[in-house]
C-alpha cells in the first residue's frame, strides 16, 4: 500500500527535495512549533540538506538497523531530555534524492535504540510512497 506525502522545499539543483508524511504532517509540524530550538534546527537542516553541505551526526544521521532499513535516517532536534527525533525515509529516484520526514518521537531517553523505536525504523523501513 502506498503512503502519500506532502511537498515541502527542493534544492536549486532540483536535486533533493524534502516531502512530509501526510498521514502525520500536523504530527510532525507541531513537533517542529513546539519550541523554537526545534524550528531553528528544522530550519537548519532544510539549508545544510537542500545546499548539499555536510551534515554532522548529532543533526542527522543513519538508522539502519538491518537491511530493510537501509533508507531510514534520523533527524535529531535535541539533546538532553529534549531528544526529540524525526525518523525519515530517502528515496532516490532516477537524478532525485527524495526525503520524506515519517514519524516524530517526542523524546528518546537512550543512547541505544530501544525496542520500540528499532519497531519505528522497521515500519518506515517498509513504507512506500506515491510520489513522483
Amino acid at each position: 500500500m502506498n503512503r502519500f506525502a506532502i511537498f515541502v522545499s527542493k534544492s536549486k539543483s532540483n536535486t533533493r527535495e524534502v516531502w512530509i508524511d501526510a498521514s502525520n504532517f500536523n504530527e510532525l509540524i507541531a513537533l517542529f512549533e513546539s519550541k523554537s530550538a526545534y524550528q531553528k534546527k528544522f530550519q537548519l537542516f532544510l539549508k545544510l540538506y537542500l545546499e548539499h553541505l555536510q551534515i554532522h551526526k548529532d543533526l542527522f544521521e543513519k538508522e539502519s538497523i538491518n537491511s530493510a532499513t537501509h533508507d531510514v535516517y534520523a533527524l535529531k532536534l535535541g539533546k538532553g531530555s529534549n531528544n526529540a527525533r524525526v525518523y525519515c525515509k530517502l528515496i532516490i529516484q532516477e537524478e532525485t534524492q527524495k526525503l520524506i520526514l515519517c514519524e516524530a518521537l517526542a523524546k528518546k531517553k537512550n543512547q541505544k535504540l530501544s525496542n520500540h523505536e528499532k519497531n519505528i525504523i522497521e515500519k518506515i523501513g517498509a513504507y512506500r510512497y506515491g510520489i513522483r
